[in-house]
């Protein structure tokens, strides 16, 4: 049986990248946060950019029920409706042993009517063992 991965997924420490300029652009009459990043690509040499757009934020857990509740939360819209982020830290691949953050996605209308932190989520998600060979160490004061 195949792993169902759908609105899971998991964030590394990123391998040569750094936040080159942040700043509000206006698209077409929307003030939107964008950043650009430059990433150094040791096997080539090269350097290279890409555009982020902000989708939204995230915050501590400060109502875990338990170890299964999601460390860090968040909100964002998608073009058709809300999203809740749900995100576990420090977490450990079993076959690289790369930290990373498992991320879990639920849909604004499937949750309760209470908030997304008196959730008790599970289910993460586990990397592949291939996935991002080149992770560096994360940074001492990253929360995730």
């Amino acid at each position: 049986m195949e792993y169902d991965n759908k609105n899971s997924g998991a964030l590394f420490p990123a391998a040569n990248m750094d936040v080159y300029r942040q700043g509000k652009v206006d698209v077409e009459g929307v003030q939107r946060e964008m950043i650009i990043t430059q990433t150094h690509n040791n096997q080539n040499g090269e350097t290279y950019y890409h555009v982020y757009e902000k989708v939204g934020k995230v915050s501590p857990n400060r109502k875990k029920r338990d170890e299964k509740s999601p460390d860090m939360i968040g909100d964002f819209e998608t073009n058709t409706h809300g999203v809740y982020m749900m995100f576990g830290k420090k977490r450990v691949a079993k076959e690289s042993g790369i930290e990373f953050t498992s991320i879990g996605i639920k849909k604004k209308d499937d949750q309760p009517t209470s908030t997304a932190h008196t959730q008790n989520q599970s289910g993460f998600a586990q990397p592949s063992p291939s996935t991002n060979d080149e992770a560096q160490e994360p940074k001492p004061d990253n929360p995730f």
